[in-house]
């Protein structure tokens, strides 16, 4: 009985976690540092993150909401993202990912720059809203445009 527990339990550690031969623990450690700054940039994107309803309902006197597409966003304007959000002196960037089904009322063929309430508000594209007071102080649509805003 004890000889069938030593095997289980070294069958375990070897295959299952790596405690044994640590080729595993390896792997994970080498991957771990290149994999460090891509999580933190995911992890960024998951912050603050709103559903469009409540684009004017937040306590800030002035804020920023960005609406994009979680699933096309790219590489330049997510690690844009991320250094907006580490960055303390910056307005608060909130975020609405408009592939979820609860945000999907907003996403237009056209743009409204002048909603005023969240039944007017369309987006058509990745788009930055700057909230100023409840009231729409800018709105910006493009990537280029939003990048170079959070630059």
């Amino acid at each position: 009985m004890i000889l069938v527990l030593v095997i289980v339990y070294f069958a375990t550690a070897f295959l299952m976690t790596g405690e044994i031969g640590n080729t595993k623990a390896e792997k994970e450690s080498s991957n771990d540092s290149s994999n460090l700054q891509e999580n933190d940039v995911v992890s960024s994107l998951y912050d603050n993150m709103i559903i469009a309803s409540d684009t004017f309902k937040q306590s800030n006197s002035e804020y920023k909401v960005i609406f994009f597409s979680q699933n096309e966003v790219s590489d330049n304007l997510k690690s844009l993202i991320s250094s907006y959000d580490s960055s303390s002196d910056g307005i608060k960037l909130y975020k609405v990912n408009i592939d979820e089904t609860i945000n999907k009322s907003v996403v237009s063929d056209e743009s409204n720059p002048n909603a005023k309430t969240f039944s007017d508000l369309k987006i058509n594209d990745v788009t930055l809203i700057t909230i100023s007071n409840g009231v729409i102080s800018s709105y910006i649509t493009g990537e280029d445009g939003v990048v170079s805003e959070l630059k």
